[in-house]
């Protein structure tokens, strides 16, 4: 068995195991309005970034499995130079990333042809992280922050006019239908909660992705077929996913119907997971989803690291005070979004590092600093200053946000 062939395996008997004792991410139920209480998004506190696809899944059920809430997945060296000690004994869990390669062209005898455009080909490759659990001597985990409720219904509202499905309302059932590319919702009285509505279309508009129009899914499957469960797959990973980054929260509701044809489905192609994992991905990155960031800089040894650090440091603690601000101002929240896509961080450092009194283009220490450390320290002394006074503003009395040009709803 060839090594990547016996690492589909590996992940597909987890997602099996995991799905026979209803324990799969998308099995789970998690209230609104919280982050994940099995944990965040699958991050790298080194680099910053999630882990996307058939990785993130496959490191949440390993995370389920260690029973840790830690998010936080790193390589053994990474680990090792941020001061940790993975324990002995502990195993490390693989993932995947792709590599592009250019190679030269070939004539039609087979022979290269340096004249020919060189074409680019993928190959796979495998990392072993651990995770933070795993790890002694790393700081605690950062703190997950909470989304309020009129941003998380933005967002929401954002994905479908991104989308651009209509969506009507009337009856007791949410569905898409691929024949008249349409999404069909309950009227929204009719729902437990807000969030409850929000998170039915959201389901909906990620079936709405696979029209042949948008990310081309097979959607021709009726009710309890192969095809179907296929598809339900991807929308319950997408759902999941989607109601992690927005925490909108997640209800499985009738997933057990399809757990036969997962498992079936899985035990005859253990790539499949990592298929579904990735359609599920592509969902979001077409509706424009994404999770918050983590609070939670690592400092680097490199002086370019070191800048980057602060540049994404103070990014963050603007969008944390842009959102306060907004909703004390009772403006429209959605303008949030178009604040995310305003600019890079260094932009916006550059724009605002002067009202702060940094000087975020200056001279780097390639180690730690005691400037770097004050100017962080009073950076974030001065978000709390302004989240303080600005909560005070909240407390008189909370702002009726609007959605008027969309036809929202007021909180």
């Amino acid at each position: 068995m060839s090594k990547r062939n016996e690492y589909d395996r590996e992940v597909a008997e987890r997602v099996i195991a995991a799905l026979e004792a209803g324990t799969a991410p998308w099995q789970r139920m998690w209230k609104p309005g919280t982050p994940n209480p099995s944990g965040g998004v699958p991050f790298n506190p080194t680099t910053g970034k999630p882990y996307r696809g058939g990785n993130a899944v496959n490191l949440r059920m390993r995370q389920m499995e260690l029973g840790s809430t830690d998010s936080r997945w790193l390589t053994y060296k990474q680990a090792t130079a941020l001061g940790g000690q993975v324990r002995k004994g502990e195993k490390s869990t693989a993932i995947e990333y792709w590599k592009k390669s250019l190679r030269k062209g070939q004539d039609d005898d087979g022979n290269e042809d340096d004249t020919a455009a060189a074409k680019r080909s993928l190959t796979v490759f495998h990392a072993r992280v651990f995770n933070a659990s795993q790890i002694d001597g790393l700081p605690p985990p950062p703190p997950q922050p909470e989304i309020p409720e009129a941003f998380r219904h933005a967002a929401v509202e954002d994905a479908l006019e991104r989308l651009g499905v209509p969506v009507q309302h009337g009856g007791n059932e949410a569905f898409y239908s691929p024949q008249l590319d349409v999404i069909q919702m309950p009227e929204k009285q009719q729902f437990h909660t807000p969030d409850g509505y929000y998170a039915v279309a959201l389901h909906e508009a990620g079936h709405a992705t696979g029209h042949a129009s948008r990310l081309n899914r097979d959607l021709g499957g009726g009710f309890g077929s192969e095809r179907y469960a296929r598809e339900e797959l991807r929308a319950e990973i997408f759902s999941m996913m989607a109601g992690e980054a927005l925490q909108l929260g997640h209800d499985p509701g009738q997933h057990h119907a399809y757990v036969a044809s997962w498992i079936k489905a899985l035990k005859e192609d253990p790539r499949e997971i990592y298929r579904a994992a990735g359609d599920a991905q592509k969902m979001l990155d077409f509706l424009g989803i994404e999770p918050p960031a983590p609070l939670q800089v690592v400092e680097a040894s490199h002086e370019a690291d070191q800048q980057a650090a602060f540049v994404r440091e103070f990014d963050l603690l603007l969008q944390r005070d842009y959102f306060i601000g907004i909703e004390a101002a009772g403006l429209d929240v959605s303008d949030v979004l178009r604040y995310r896509d305003a600019g890079s961080a260094q932009d916006a450092v550059d724009e605002y590092g002067r009202d702060y009194g940094l000087s975020p283009r200056g001279a780097w220490d390639p180690k730690p600093s005691p400037e770097l450390e004050q100017e962080l320290a009073t950076l974030r002394a001065q978000r709390d200053q302004l989240k303080n006074a600005l909560r005070g503003v909240l407390s008189e009395g909370e702002p009726q946000v609007a959605h008027a040009a969309r036809g929202g709803v007021t909180p």
